[in-house]
């Protein structure tokens, strides 16, 4: 083990490309994911190190890593994949295993209110542990599936003549998930609720109704982290349930949603209409066939892999609030800490430091070593560190990025609009949504958009599945649309290549 100091640190970003991902996330929560990841050899083979955490302001993250380490995790993956498929069967059955034991520790304990600190220490030490492991597992998930189209991709070119984009299109196509993604069956379960509401009258009477009720104590089963994000957490209760169907109802009406949902249903009945049809027409040998499994099974299971992150945050995050209110701390200071630090507030051995926790308000990086205690630079340190790790991505004016999915048109124009936040930032009907990259909390912009482009992403990450199953226009892997593109820019998306330019 060998810490690197500042200049070696800095040495290593300079000469390296970094991947970069831009999104709302509290220093506790890339603090919690990366000390797991840095130590994740033990599952993978591959030393996934250093890693950093740049925040821009207390809720505006980057996430830093090599480019190479993630493709070198990914090929190692897709390797022991394809030499047996035990290998990712442990990682789907060990991952599930995992995310049940987390839910069962949550469960066994109780009411969080009634704990003594001692239980709460527990409680969140029983989940972190079980986390820590399925973290260490999931880390091949930071390749969004781009080993799809570098390994897969090439063999539909050269066994079947066809183009890159016609070769990605095909095993898109084959390897969608034969289960709707998760937060496609959010929206619809919400449609109709608001659907059931429509048909109702009177004022106080809607939970009354058996079938809305029934609707929303699903929803509560099904999705009460929904609203869970990498810096907080939002309990659904019923009412909250049913306001956000009334709001869907008044800003679509009848008609919309039920087209909505018709769609949703028409284009999952056309991907597999289409996987039948590609199957017949390409006859694949029994290499292809393992190749095509490895991309279902990950494109599968990185739309598994959302569901049982946001819960760990929703438990994490809802002790961090009781944590907060029992200590009398700000709940946004007790997320700029790292999990050792918030362990000793709990415990008693820390006292809370506000000066502290003012100098991490902004600009600073946290580094993220195997075997290290997590470092933290500030402000021009940072700055320096970050300007590095972003140089490649402004060193390409031109941007182009992989269809992942085809819509009905080749050419799509619209007016750009930038959202780092989907609950703060605005978004309009028929605009092109612009991001780093999506994830759940997006899913209600996108099925608004006109056409979706994000900097990030493999044919298997969540942009790519849920416009698939929208049936929206999507270019992914850009590097630098969110850098590029201003709000309000008339924008030309070409199907064809994947070509995206201002008009």
């Amino acid at each position: 083990m060998i810490c690197l100091n500042y200049q070696e640190l800095l040495s290593f970003v300079q000469k390296n490309p970094m991947d970069l991902q831009n999104a709302n996330a509290s220093i506790f929560a890339a603090d919690y994911v990366f000390q797991q990841y840095v130590e994740s050899d033990s599952v993978t083979g591959v030393v996934f190190e250093p890693i950093f955490g740049y925040h821009v302001t207390a809720d505006n993250f980057y996430q830093i890593i090599a480019d190479e380490k993630i493709r070198e995790l990914a090929k190692s993956v897709y390797n022991k994949s394809l030499k047996s498929m035990a290998f990712f069967k442990k990682v789907y059955s060990t991952t599930v295993k995992l995310e049940k034991q987390i839910d069962a520790d949550w469960k066994k304990f109780g009411a969080i209110e009634k704990l003594s600190d001692k239980k709460l220490l527990e409680l969140f030490n029983a989940i972190a542990k079980n986390g820590g492991e399925w973290w260490r597992y999931t880390v091949i998930g930071e390749d969004k599936g781009r080993i799809i189209e570098e390994e897969i991709a090439p063999l539909f070119e050269k066994n079947y003549s066809l183009s890159k984009v016609e070769a990605i299109q095909a095993i898109a196509v084959l390897s969608h998930p034969k289960e709707e993604a998760i937060f496609t069956g959010e929206r619809k379960l919400i449609a109709q609720i608001a659907l059931l509401i429509e048909k109702e009258t009177g004022s106080g009477k809607t939970l009354k109704n058996k079938k809305i009720a029934a609707l929303v104590k699903k929803y509560q089963k099904d999705y009460f982290f929904s609203k869970s994000s990498f810096l907080d957490r939002k309990v659904l209760t019923p009412q909250a349930i049913i306001e956000e169907a009334e709001k869907e109802l008044k800003e679509k009406g009848v008609l919309e949603l039920k087209l909505g949902i018709e769609k949703i249903d028409l284009e999952r009945g056309g991907i597999k209409k289409r996987q039948k049809e590609l199957l017949a027409k390409i006859k694949p040998s029994a290499g292809i066939k393992k190749n095509i499994l490895f991309a279902t099974m990950l494109t599968e299971w990185l739309d598994f892999r959302k569901r049982g992150m946001m819960k760990q945050f929703f438990y994490l995050f809802f002790i961090l609030h009781e944590v907060a209110e029992r200590k009398k701390v700000p709940y946004l200071g007790l997320c700029n800490m790292t999990a050792d630090e918030i362990r000793e507030i709990i415990s008693g051995k820390k006292e809370f430091d506000y000066a502290e926790m003012e100098r991490r308000q902004k600009n600073i990086i946290t580094v993220h070593e195997k075997g290290m205690k997590t470092r933290i630079f500030y402000d021009a340190d940072a700055v320096r560190l970050f300007n590095a790790a972003r140089q490649f991505h402004h060193s390409n004016q031109q941007l182009k990025g992989t269809v992942a999915s085809l819509g009905k048109e080749k050419l799509v124009r619209g007016k750009a609009r930038i959202v780092i936040d989907p609950a703060k930032d605005e978004f309009n009907e028929g605009e092109v949504l612009v991001a780093s990259m999506t994830r759940i909390e997006f899913v209600p912009l996108m099925k608004k958009a006109k056409a979706i482009i994000t900097d990030e992403g493999g044919i298997a990450c969540h942009a790519a599945i849920v416009s698939r199953e929208l049936g929206v226009p999507c270019v992914i892997g850009t590097k630098n649309a969110t850098k590029i593109l201003k709000n309000g820019d008339l924008v030309e998306v070409n199907l064809s290549d994947g070509l995206v330019k201002k008009v």
